[in-house]
């Protein structure tokens, strides 16, 4: 699968949030959704107390190929 369809599927999935025509016109960079996706996931699965900051790291880094520094910046980094 496309990394942009599993950042489309998986937001629409745990958020409900229909982000493919916003993406398709362009209003929406995929980049964006998938930064702001990676922060709701690291809060949301951080809450759950289940794993590690370190897992949760490792996890999505896998998920969205990515490196766990880029994971990182995008936890970090407010935009």
């Amino acid at each position: 699968m496309f990394e942009y369809r599993r950042i489309i599927k998986d937001i629409w999935e745990q958020y409900e949030i229909d982000i493919s025509y916003f993406v398709a016109l362009g209003l929406l960079h995929i980049d964006d959704a998938k930064n702001w996706l990676v922060r709701q996931e690291y809060k949301r699965l951080l809450e759950t107390r289940e794993y590690t900051c370190k897992e949760i790291k490792e996890r999505l880094s896998g998920r969205y190929s990515v490196s766990i520094s880029s994971i990182e910046k995008m936890i970090y980094n407010n935009h």
